[in-house]
């Protein structure tokens, strides 16, 4: 047979190869493109994993932040904790620990004070009530004082103010039931002076009242603040103490609380505000808006002519509106306290 050479037996091995070519063509096409497609579905994929991962670690650190300050909310209003990073250092001075010594500094907390009902005193005029404004403050200062306590192996710190020239009342939660040492100090004082427990009305513990009196040696050069009986709602109030908020920042705080140094006294701080509401409960609460932090725990509040109308002993926190309520406790409920203890004091007329 002979070997088909015409142009029709060239056409026809010709049309079988094209479409094999056609489709080794179309095959690499194809593969191509799934191989892009490939290429942008992995893209696709990986693209927004590593903003997934950043997320969730984010949320991650906000839920470890949001623990964190719930567990704080539950500390005590002024504990000087040692989850904030203080240095650990206890206070020097007679029948105290060595000024070497270490211990942790905590601050003690405000319990929501519920004491006996007060007894009624009759209110009487007194020099206070036309001390000028200028009179008033200087004896504010002369007469609030510093106060840090050992008890057990915290180191609480707190406010005090002289209401006889031997005597300084505070908070329960200041200085503890039956702490090592108290020491008392001011700029005017001058030095660091030791105090005894005198009494202690109730406290974090008991739920109950929030009182603790302290003696020093008599101090003559200091008037103490006179009291007055519990003030009207929108009445004008000043807050008096050492909140570590701002004392912090006081180089002479820092010296004595943080390094032991007893021999200089912190800044006393002042605020102001209004009386909110008052409550009417066993004793009454004092609600106002003067700031109050860690530390203020014991101080004076007093009306603009420098007469006690409570002691702060409270500080109230809404997580949920991020307010912050200011509460004292009445003078009218602790002078029973006070008189229990043979102090002579009474209720002066504002």
């Amino acid at each position: 047979m002979k070997e088909d050479t015409s142009a029709t037996g060239k056409k026809n091995r010709g049309g079988r190869i094209l479409p094999i070519i056609v489709s080794f063509c179309m095959l690499l096409c194809l593969g191509a493109v799934l191989f892009a497609l490939g290429r942008v579905e992995t893209a696709g994929q990986k693209i927004p994993q590593a903003p997934a991962a950043a997320k969730n670690e984010e949320i991650e650190s906000l839920r470890r932040q949001k623990t964190k300050l719930e567990e704080l909310l539950q500390q005590e209003p002024c504990r000087l904790r040692q989850s904030l990073g203080l240095p650990q250092r206890s206070a020097p001075g007679s029948g105290g620990p060595d000024p070497s010594a270490s211990s942790a500094l905590k601050e003690t907390t405000a319990a929501p004070p519920q004491p006996p009902a007060a007894a009624n005193n009759a209110a009487q005029d007194g020099p206070s009530a036309t001390t000028s404004k200028n009179e008033s403050v200087d004896k504010i200062e002369d007469a609030t004082v510093f106060i840090i306590s050992e008890a057990g192996e915290e180191i609480n710190t707190g406010t005090g103010f002289f209401v006889a020239p031997d005597m300084v009342i505070s908070n329960a939660h200041v200085v503890g039931n039956t702490p090592a040492w108290v020491f008392i100090i001011n700029h005017k004082l001058g030095a660091p002076v030791q105090a005894t427990v005198v009494s202690v009305r109730g406290g974090q513990s008991t739920g109950g009242a929030d009182y603790a009196l302290l003696r020093v040696p008599r101090q003559q050069a200091i008037q103490p603040l006179a009291l007055r009986d519990t003030p009207r709602r929108t009445e004008k109030v000043n807050a008096w103490g050492y909140p570590r908020a701002i004392s912090k920042n006081d180089p002479k705080y820092q010296a004595l609380v943080m390094r032991g140094q007893m021999d200089v006294a912190p800044e006393l701080v002042f605020s102001d505000g209004a009386v909110s509401a008052i409550l009417e409960r066993t004793p009454p609460l004092i609600i106002h808006t003067a700031p109050l932090s860690q530390g203020n725990s014991g101080g004076p509040l007093t009306d603009e002519k420098g007469l006690v109308v409570g002691i702060n002993t409270l500080i109230s926190l809404d997580d949920e509106s991020y307010r912050q309520t200011s509460i004292a406790l009445p003078a009218s409920d602790f002078i029973s306290f006070l008189q229990q203890n043979g102090v002579a004091v009474t209720l002066v007329k504002p």
